[in-house]
């Protein structure tokens, strides 16, 4: 009895390992990142746009008088649109596969994923900030860690766990102005 139990659940596990094999195809472009929604066919392209860097400051950031506020300053990348049209589905597991020119490299030198945020109708990613009274601070950007593994010829399978609703981006080495993103819902 203990014989047939045991191979029983091996088969069904041996089952649910093999269902779990993704066979998503790669893309064809280096650049390219996709979604994967399922283990067959060839995943959901996320959105792609270029960034554009934007400053605002305040008039005391260029007239810095003894006794008026601080002046402030603040550098930040903008995307147009509110919201990501690239829906996915709240998980705790969230793959991609990224198309890179080559996958010899450890993906978490070439690939980085980040929260963006809405303001109006726009997302943004604030990059620099400073004060005429204060410091400054840069570079501050939270990356959310992945474990990525090669796939294809020349592609990584990442997998981000965790991750909290909202909007987000992936960004490769190459193109750090080229935002490829989506919503998480």
């Amino acid at each position: 009895m203990k014989f047939f139990t045991l191979t029983t659940l091996f088969s069904i596990l041996s089952f649910l390992s093999i269902g779990q094999t993704i066979k998503i195809e790669e893309p064809e472009f280096s650049g390219i990142i996709v979604y994967v929604n399922d283990t067959v066919g060839s995943g959901i392209r996320l959105e792609q746009q270029a960034s554009s860097v934007k400053t605002k400051s305040n008039a005391a950031a260029y007239i810095p008088i003894v006794g008026l506020a601080a002046g402030k300053a603040k550098s930040k990348s903008v995307i147009a649109g509110p919201s990501s049209p690239v829906k996915i589905p709240k998980n705790k597991e969230i793959k991609f596969i990224v198309k890179v020119k080559d996958n010899s490299i450890d993906p978490v030198s070439v690939i980085n994923i980040f929260r963006l945020t809405p303001e109006g109708q726009n997302r943004t990613l604030e990059l620099a900030s400073a004060s005429t009274l204060g410091g400054s601070k840069s570079g501050d950007i939270k990356f959310f860690p992945f474990i990525g593994k090669k796939y294809g010829s020349s592609s990584y399978l990442i997998t981000v766990s965790n991750l909290e609703t909202g909007e987000y981006a992936i960004t490769l080495a190459d193109r750090r102005d080229l935002f490829n993103m989506f919503n998480l819902k």
